[in-house]
């Protein structure tokens, strides 16, 4: 997806939500997301507001210091993890609550 960074605000598209992340239709998509992901958007400031292109949850925007103390996509510690939580997630939401 495209993200677009003016100053300090983040335009993120589809790539990351308030509290997850944007689908992926294969293993190699969700590898260039997650790489895309801690190669470009979780090196910035973690001030760097965060607004997502839809699909925003109870908040419309973020930052990306709360999105990775907060966002359970980057806590995965590995891409394998990552992809296993993306294959699992309505699991992993019915488990933890989340709507």
């Amino acid at each position: 997806g495209i993200c677009i960074l003016m100053e300090n605000k983040l335009i993120t598209g589809d790539t990351l939500f308030v509290g997850k992340v944007g689908g992926t239709t294969s293993d190699e998509a969700a590898r260039a997301q997650y790489e895309s992901l801690h190669q470009k958007i979780l090196i910035l400031d973690e001030k760097v507001e965060v607004y997502p292109g839809h699909d925003s949850g109870i908040r419309t925007s973020s930052t990306i210091g709360h999105e990775k103390k907060n966002n359970p996509f980057l806590l995965q510690n590995s891409f394998e993890e990552f992809l296993y939580l993306k294959k699992n997630w309505l699991e992993y939401k019915r488990i933890h609550g989340i709507k």
